[in-house]
Protein backbone atom coordinates (compact mmCIF):
# COMPACT_ATOMS: atom_id res chain seq x y z
CA UNK A 1 0.00 0.00 0.00
CA UNK A 2 1.41 3.18 -0.68
CA UNK A 3 0.51 6.67 1.23
CA UNK A 4 0.76 10.01 -0.17
CA UNK A 5 3.67 12.26 0.32
CA UNK A 6 2.14 14.77 3.15
CA UNK A 7 1.10 10.88 5.09
CA UNK A 8 4.90 9.45 4.50
CA UNK A 9 6.47 12.59 6.00
CA UNK A 10 4.07 12.94 9.24
CA UNK A 11 5.09 9.61 9.69
CA UNK A 12 8.78 10.34 9.24
CA UNK A 13 8.19 13.53 11.22
CA UNK A 14 6.33 11.56 14.13
CA UNK A 15 8.81 8.57 14.47
CA UNK A 16 11.97 11.02 14.65
CA UNK A 17 9.84 13.64 17.57
CA UNK A 18 9.50 10.07 18.85
CA UNK A 19 12.73 8.74 19.06
CA UNK A 20 14.21 11.80 20.18
CA UNK A 21 12.24 11.66 23.21
CA UNK A 22 12.85 8.60 23.89
CA UNK A 23 16.67 9.75 24.13
CA UNK A 24 18.99 10.19 27.34
CA UNK A 25 17.97 10.05 30.61
CA UNK A 26 20.93 12.34 31.76
CA UNK A 27 23.20 10.73 34.61
CA UNK A 28 27.61 10.64 34.70
CA UNK A 29 27.90 9.09 31.07
CA UNK A 30 27.89 5.36 32.93
CA UNK A 31 25.17 2.86 34.30
CA UNK A 32 26.29 2.22 37.82
CA UNK A 33 24.28 3.02 40.77
CA UNK A 34 21.13 3.03 39.03
CA UNK A 35 22.29 6.19 37.37
CA UNK A 36 20.98 6.35 33.93
CA UNK A 37 23.46 6.70 30.78
CA UNK A 38 23.22 9.08 28.16
CA UNK A 39 21.71 5.93 26.28
CA UNK A 40 19.10 5.41 29.18
CA UNK A 41 20.64 2.16 30.03
CA UNK A 42 21.28 2.03 34.46
CA UNK A 43 22.50 -1.16 36.51
CA UNK A 44 20.20 -1.48 39.56
CA UNK A 45 19.76 -4.08 42.04
CA UNK A 46 22.12 -5.75 44.23
CA UNK A 47 22.53 -9.88 44.12
CA UNK A 48 21.50 -9.78 41.33
CA UNK A 49 22.13 -6.58 39.59
CA UNK A 50 20.29 -5.48 36.48
CA UNK A 51 20.81 -3.55 33.21
CA UNK A 52 17.81 -1.69 32.14
CA UNK A 53 16.40 0.84 29.59
CA UNK A 54 14.19 3.22 29.42
CA UNK A 55 13.20 3.06 25.80
CA UNK A 56 9.57 3.03 24.41
CA UNK A 57 10.40 2.12 21.02
CA UNK A 58 12.71 -0.88 20.19
CA UNK A 59 12.63 -3.50 17.43
CA UNK A 60 9.40 -5.67 17.68
CA UNK A 61 11.10 -9.08 16.96
CA UNK A 62 10.33 -12.37 19.22
CA UNK A 63 13.52 -13.52 21.74
CA UNK A 64 13.88 -15.26 24.55
CA UNK A 65 15.61 -17.81 26.33
CA UNK A 66 16.56 -19.42 29.86
CA UNK A 67 17.66 -17.41 31.84
CA UNK A 68 20.86 -18.39 34.57
CA UNK A 69 21.97 -16.38 37.21
CA UNK A 70 26.16 -15.99 37.02
CA UNK A 71 27.28 -15.84 41.05
CA UNK A 72 31.15 -14.49 39.79
CA UNK A 73 29.35 -10.93 38.74
CA UNK A 74 25.86 -11.13 40.23
CA UNK A 75 23.80 -10.93 37.21
CA UNK A 76 21.44 -12.56 35.13
CA UNK A 77 22.12 -14.22 31.71
CA UNK A 78 20.11 -15.50 28.86
CA UNK A 79 20.90 -19.11 26.74
CA UNK A 80 18.50 -17.73 23.87
CA UNK A 81 17.77 -18.73 19.86
CA UNK A 82 19.63 -16.66 17.27
CA UNK A 83 18.92 -17.56 14.38
CA UNK A 84 19.05 -21.49 14.69
CA UNK A 85 21.85 -20.88 16.89
CA UNK A 86 22.31 -21.13 21.11
CA UNK A 87 24.50 -18.19 22.24
CA UNK A 88 24.29 -17.09 25.59
CA UNK A 89 23.81 -12.93 26.09
CA UNK A 90 23.03 -10.46 28.80
CA UNK A 91 19.32 -9.25 29.22
CA UNK A 92 18.70 -5.65 29.31
CA UNK A 93 15.38 -4.92 31.14
CA UNK A 94 12.51 -2.36 30.70
CA UNK A 95 13.14 0.10 33.63
CA UNK A 96 10.32 -1.04 35.36
CA UNK A 97 11.24 -4.49 36.02
CA UNK A 98 13.13 -5.07 39.46
CA UNK A 99 15.35 -7.71 40.37
CA UNK A 100 14.06 -9.92 42.60
CA UNK A 101 14.70 -13.62 44.80
CA UNK A 102 12.34 -15.91 45.41
CA UNK A 103 12.99 -19.25 47.32
CA UNK A 104 16.06 -18.80 47.24
CA UNK A 105 16.38 -18.10 43.56
CA UNK A 106 17.34 -14.62 41.99
CA UNK A 107 15.72 -13.19 38.85
CA UNK A 108 13.23 -10.23 38.41
CA UNK A 109 9.88 -8.77 39.16
CA UNK A 110 8.03 -8.25 35.90
CA UNK A 111 4.83 -5.51 36.26
CA UNK A 112 1.93 -7.06 35.23
CA UNK A 113 3.37 -10.32 34.15
CA UNK A 114 5.16 -11.74 37.60
CA UNK A 115 8.51 -13.12 38.80
CA UNK A 116 10.69 -14.68 36.12
CA UNK A 117 13.11 -16.95 38.05
CA UNK A 118 16.72 -18.38 37.72
CA UNK A 119 16.16 -21.53 35.48
CA UNK A 120 12.47 -19.95 33.68
CA UNK A 121 12.02 -19.81 29.89
CA UNK A 122 11.29 -16.72 29.22
CA UNK A 123 9.85 -14.79 25.83
CA UNK A 124 9.39 -11.56 24.82
CA UNK A 125 9.45 -9.15 22.17
CA UNK A 126 12.54 -7.54 21.37
CA UNK A 127 16.17 -7.60 19.69
CA UNK A 128 19.83 -8.81 19.98
CA UNK A 129 22.63 -5.64 20.62
CA UNK A 130 26.11 -7.27 19.56
CA UNK A 131 28.79 -8.09 22.34
CA UNK A 132 31.03 -4.75 20.97
CA UNK A 133 27.97 -2.25 20.66
CA UNK A 134 28.81 1.52 21.39
CA UNK A 135 25.64 2.25 23.76
CA UNK A 136 27.04 -0.88 26.09
CA UNK A 137 30.86 0.76 26.15
CA UNK A 138 30.43 2.55 29.52
CA UNK A 139 28.50 -0.06 31.12
CA UNK A 140 29.72 -0.81 34.54
CA UNK A 141 29.17 -4.29 35.02
CA UNK A 142 31.59 -7.47 35.57
CA UNK A 143 33.10 -9.06 32.65
CA UNK A 144 30.97 -12.27 33.41
CA UNK A 145 27.78 -10.43 32.75
CA UNK A 146 29.23 -9.11 29.17
CA UNK A 147 28.83 -12.75 27.06
CA UNK A 148 30.02 -12.94 23.72
CA UNK A 149 26.46 -13.35 22.32
CA UNK A 150 26.11 -9.83 23.75
CA UNK A 151 22.78 -8.01 25.01
CA UNK A 152 19.01 -9.20 24.20
CA UNK A 153 16.95 -5.89 24.90
CA UNK A 154 13.68 -6.74 26.33
CA UNK A 155 10.24 -4.67 25.48
CA UNK A 156 8.52 -3.52 28.39
CA UNK A 157 4.97 -5.40 28.31
CA UNK A 158 5.63 -7.65 26.06
CA UNK A 159 6.22 -11.14 28.25
CA UNK A 160 4.44 -14.37 27.09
Amino acid sequence: MRFPRTINRFLLVSGLLALAACGGGGGNGKSNGGESSPDGLAVKGENPKILVHNRALAEDMLVGGRLEYIADGDCLVVHADKGGTEVTVSPIWSKDVRPAREGGKRGVEVPDFGTISEGATIKASGSFWKADDARMKDADIARACRPEGGFIVLNAGSFT
